[in-house]
């Protein structure tokens, strides 16, 4: 079963409100005790200069949010992450939906095309998407 999240909520005057999805995917994520969560996004991942991180740990995130390297609307997705991956969800990916076939070359390929969230970084050969 993959559920795809939109959350769009209201309240009990008929008021429409956008709910961040990435928080509401987070959370039944960890509710179902899934194995992995997918982010399926505008972006192709976490971008350090010209290139996209294929995997990063919550250490290493941490310590780019601190120097600034990932910024501004990547903070609450990979924030998000962290929640995740504490609440025993294995893995995150963020891929970007625009580009095709994005999310079977992300699970199916050992590259992937976008970047994977680790609660600690692994060895290269459990690296598996």
């Amino acid at each position: 079963m993959i559920p795809v999240i939109a959350p769009i909520g209201f309240d009990d005057k008929g008021n429409i409100y956008n709910i961040n999805a990435d928080d509401a995917a987070s959370s039944i994520a960890i509710a179902l005790k899934a194995e992995k969560l997918i982010y399926v996004s505008d972006v192709e991942g976490i971008h350090v200069g010209e290139r996209i991180l294929k995997t990063i740990c919550k250490a290493e995130a941490a310590d780019f949010i601190e120097q600034g390297v990932i910024s501004g609307g990547m903070i609450p997705k990979v924030l998000s992450a962290f929640k995740t991956l504490d609440g025993g969800v294995r893995k995150i990916h963020l891929i970007d939906g625009k580009s095709t076939h994005s999310l079977l070359l992300e699970i199916f390929t050992h590259e992937g095309v976008g970047t994977q969230f680790l609660a600690e970084q692994e060895s290269d050969q459990s690296l598996n998407r």
